[in-house]
């Protein structure tokens, strides 16, 4: 009759099982224990022995898939800043399942989700809009691999613009008869209530 099991790890793309150094003899139940070093894809075989030590011919299969590594660590940056938001850039990657999707974090909130497809390059720009103008904010980004594990930026800052307002424009009084002015006419113009991180490049008239 049968005594037990043995199983073994097997590498990817081999078939000569017997080959194979087996890890427990007579092992009928209980625990199979990962190597905390095995990531990735992990296959694993099982196969009978009786008490004459004739072992089964048939050998069953089990495939898991294993990681608990979290992506490498990146930083993000910011440009094209705007009166309502900016774009965030960032990348990094994952050794053994892959970059799932990312998650930005504006003022500690959850902001967006961009989500990774398999092959896809890791590496987004992406547009955090409907924000308010003339204001700064902490951001930061959390990338998350496949199997769930995460790795999150440092804070960063974020600012948007100000609104650039319609100059105000004062004129004198004519000084001559039915509205004519008889003088040199001296127009001023100012960028009022302008936000400071904007500024007037040009006015036409």
């Amino acid at each position: 009759g049968v005594v037990g099991y043995n199983y073994f790890e097997i590498p990817d793309g081999t078939t000569e099982y017997s080959k194979i150094e087996r890890k427990h003899e007579n092992w009928s139940k209980g625990k199979i224990k990962i190597p905390k070093e095995k990531e990735g894809k992990i296959t694993i075989g099982f196969e009978a022995e009786d008490r004459a030590g004739n072992i089964s011919e048939t050998v069953s299969t089990m495939t898991i898939y294993k990681d608990s590594v979290a992506p490498r660590a990146f930083t993000a940056s910011i440009k094209e800043e705007t009166i309502e938001g900016f774009t965030v850039v960032c990348g990094t990657s994952d050794d053994t399942s892959g970059i799932g999707k990312y998650n930005i974090y504006v003022d500690g909130k959850l902001h967006d989700t961009i989500e990774i497809q398999e092959g896809q390059n890791t590496t987004i720009e992406h547009r955090v809009t409907g924000l308010q103008p003339k204001r700064s904010y902490t951001v930061y980004v959390e990338a998350i691999d496949r199997a769930g594990n995460k790795t999150e930026t440092q804070s960063i800052v974020g600012t948007t613009m100000g609104k650039l307002e319609i100059p105000k424009i004062t004129i004198p009084e004519p000084n001559g008869a039915n509205g004519w002015y008889t003088k040199n006419i001296e127009i001023r113009m100012e960028d009022s209530q302008s936000y400071e991180n904007s500024r007037v490049i040009q006015i036409r008239y």
